[in-house]
């Protein structure tokens, strides 16, 4: 598929679309990608998520391929992204704005390394995903 420019709310997008292998490219300007992956077991790569997104909660949500993900600075909600994301294994974080890491790596036994930009984001996430230990999280501005 896809995403043609102008669109800013791409929210439940591709919600359950199982066979998606390869997400499209999301163009600038989109704000919105609540739930936009979720469900889709078969993705193995995010896509390069462009500036300016602010809200990821669920985006990725159930996407048991995913391995790797780059989160923007700009992202602000991150609550539920990767949960039951099973075969996740590296995050590079670049935000230092996000309010929300609620549940976000909840049920995510296979990640290795949580890339964060300062103490604080690590606190945030620890604080709020029961399920990550401080040293799968590597503070790297």
């Amino acid at each position: 598929p896809v995403i043609p420019a102008g669109v800013t709310d791409m929210s439940s997008c591709f919600l359950n679309c199982t066979a998606l292998v390869q997400a499209p490219a999301i163009p600038e300007g989109v704000t919105n990608m609540n739930g936009c992956f979720a469900g889709c077991t078969s993705l193995v790569q995010a896509p390069a998520i462009p500036a300016g997104v602010t809200d990821m909660q669920l985006c990725f949500s159930g996407c048991t391929s995913l391995v790797q993900a780059v989160i923007p600075a700009s992202v602000t909600d991150m609550e539920a992204c990767f949960s039951g994301c099973t075969a996740l294994k590296t995050v590079e974080v670049k935000t230092t704005s996000c309010t929300s890491w609620d549940c976000c790596f909840i049920n995510c036994p296979a990640i290795t390394k949580i890339t964060v930009p300062n103490q604080d984001v690590k606190d945030r996430i620890l604080a709020a995903n029961s399920d990550i230990t401080a040293s799968q999280i590597v503070i790297q501005p």
